[in-house]
């Protein structure tokens, strides 16, 4: 889930929260007082920052794990690179590469300096 998608999924909560708040208060002080501070807590800026930064980490793991299934499976790598580019793929340069040690190295080393950059 992207942080918009996850901001909108705690406001309902807390919606949700506040509608049994008032139902709540029918039934005593400190039940209705616990749901308020839960619908306040998911409107807070601290948790709405916790969900983004949930949402970034998530996001760059999926990234680092892309540069993984890229290393395990380097021929599908060059296929999708190839098909990007509106080339044919040489058969024999990829198996060739697919074994080439440096060549998996920079795989993970490109990775990795994305991530440092921040994925720009």
């Amino acid at each position: 889930m992207d942080a918009e998608t996850l901001r909108s999924t705690a406001n309902h909560h807390a919606v949700d929260l506040d509608q049994c708040a008032l139902f709540a208060a029918d039934l005593g002080p400190h039940i209705a007082k616990a749901m308020n501070d839960a619908a306040t807590f998911l409107r807070s800026a601290a948790f709405l920052a916790a969900l983004e930064e949930l949402a970034t980490l998530k996001a760059r793991c999926e990234a680092l794990e892309g540069a993984l299934r890229d290393i395990i499976a380097p021929i599908s790598r060059m296929k999708r690179i190839a098909d990007e580019e509106g080339r044919q793929l040489d058969g024999g340069m990829a198996v060739y590469l697919a074994g080439n040690v440096p060549y998996l190295q920079k795989i993970a080393s490109d990775a990795l300096a994305e991530e440092a950059s921040g994925g720009n």
